[in-house]
C-alpha cells in the first residue's frame, strides 16, 4: 500500500508543473503567441501661478528692450527715475499634460476546440488509469 502511495505521489510530482513554467515553455515554443502592445498614460502636471518683480538700473546709453511676452503672461514695467526701471511679471497657473507610452507584452488567447481539450487531458487520464490498475493489482494479491 505504501508503495502505491509513493508511486502515485511521485508520478503526480513529476507530471505537475506550475502554470508560470508551463506558460514560459509555451511562449518559447510558440513566440507568435506573444504580442507587443502599448499603454498610453496621460499625467496632468499642474504649474502654479508665479509673480516676479525686480528693479533694473538703467543708463542713458542702454536701450530698453521689450521682454518675451506670451498670450497668458502679463508683463509691465515703469520708469521710476531716469536710471531705474521697475519690472513686474505675472504668469497665471496652467496645467501641462505629459503622455507616456509604455510597451507591454500581451498573450494572444486562442480558444481550442473540443478535440483539443480532449487531447490535453489524455496524459492525466492515462496516469489516473495506471494508478488505478496498480492499486487493483496490489489489492488483488492480498
Amino acid at each position: 500500500m505504501k508503495k502505491i502511495l509513493f508511486l502515485s505521489l511521485l508520478s503526480f510530482i513529476l507530471c505537475a508543473c506550475s502554470p508560470q513554467k508551463r506558460l514560459e515553455r509555451l511562449l518559447k515554443q510558440y513566440p507568435e503567441l506573444c504580442i507587443t502592445d502599448t499603454i498610453n498614460i496621460t499625467t496632468p502636471v499642474p504649474i502654479p501661478a508665479k509673480n516676479a518683480e525686480f528693479v533694473v538700473n538703467y543708463t542713458y546709453r542702454d536701450t530698453l528692450i521689450s521682454l518675451y511676452s506670451a498670450d497668458s503672461m502679463k508683463l509691465s514695467y515703469s520708469v521710476i527715475n531716469d536710471s531705474i526701471i521697475k519690472v513686474f511679471v505675472h504668469v497665471p497657473a496652467d496645467t501641462i499634460f505629459i503622455t507616456q507610452n509604455i510597451p507591454v507584452e500581451k498573450i494572444k488567447i486562442i480558444k481550442p476546440d473540443n478535440w483539443g481539450l480532449f487531447i490535453e487531458k489524455i496524459p492525466y487520464v492515462a496516469l489516473a488509469l495506471i494508478s488505478l490498475l496498480l492499486a487493483g493489482f496490489l489489492f488483488k494479491k492480498k
